[in-house]
């Protein structure tokens, strides 16, 4: 069963809006549709992924997630056990502090970015 694009895109769009706007909603969809990342849906949330193949290894990057919280923690054991049939050693994300609280074993890293 197809998603409801309607209620993910606005999903994505208030995730979007805590990532710096790299993307439109249209522009993970299209990325979704070409197998380019996934996307995990509960009732009431979305949660983004994408695989990040390295030299030496591969990681799952949470990229996005939005909506209920409840759902979004109930989603990990399953993407978990996905990104470690597909070969992932390791999960990544950014995003605010708060979200290693989400998700336990999570440790804070530190990324730099400077707006040119």
């Amino acid at each position: 069963m197809a998603p409801d694009l309607e209620r993910v895109r606005q999903w994505l769009d208030a995730a979007l809006a805590h990532a710096d706007r790299t993307h439109t909603a249209d522009h993970v969809i299209e990325m979704w549709t070409a197998g380019k990342c996934q996307l995990w849906l509960g009732e009431n949330c979305v949660l983004v992924t994408e695989l990040v193949r390295y030299p030496l290894r591969t990681d799952l990057n949470y990229w996005l997630a939005a909506g209920d919280l409840e759902e979004l923690k109930a989603l990990e054991p399953g993407v978990n056990a996905w990104a470690r049939a597909c070969g992932c050693t390791r999960i990544t994300g950014g995003g605010r502090l708060g979200w290693t609280r989400v998700y336990p074993g999570m440790k804070k890293t530190t990324i730099l970015s400077k707006e040119l």
